[in-house]
């Protein structure tokens, strides 16, 4: 995500201006640091689908990333916190987009596909964990 929309979000947070459900959910996150989706829903009444959406764009812009997970009714859910430090945010949406391509890589594999393009997809996907864990090392 562009910079010039975290700036924004970051600054909109900072003073109190909210003017989306995502600065909402941001601004409710940033109070309740490791609040979960359950308590999300409960204290600001927006629907689950709704939330899960913002949090899903907030975690591609780097803003909010998952800091652990809580059963809650017998259901699991993850506990949330934001980034304000743009070297995380920027970590973050490096390590969010690597997720998302696995997961898409990961569907792909399931798929009844032939066996060179499901080895095509594997060496990519090996590839990738290379790239994560060496970006790993240089943190």
């Amino acid at each position: 995500m562009k910079s010039q929309k975290i700036n924004q979000y970051l600054d909109n947070l900072h003073s109190g201006f909210i003017k989306s459900k995502n600065d909402y959910i941001l601004n409710e996150i940033f109070i309740n640091s490791n609040i979960t989706l359950y308590e999300l829903r409960k204290k600001t009444k927006i629907s689950h689908q709704t939330i899960t959406s913002s949090i899903s764009n907030l975690m591609d812009a780097g803003l909010v990333r998952i800091t652990g997970k809580v059963i809650i009714d017998k259901k699991h859910y993850s506990r949330f916190e934001v980034c304000t430090d743009h070297e995380d945010i920027a970590r973050n949406q490096k390590e969010r987009q690597a997720e998302k391509i696995n997961q898409w890589i990961k569907n792909g594999l399931a798929l009844d596909l032939p066996p060179i393009i499901k080895d095509l997809i594997e060496n990519h996907l090996t590839n990738l964990k290379r790239e994560n864990n060496q970006l790993t090392l240089e943190l």
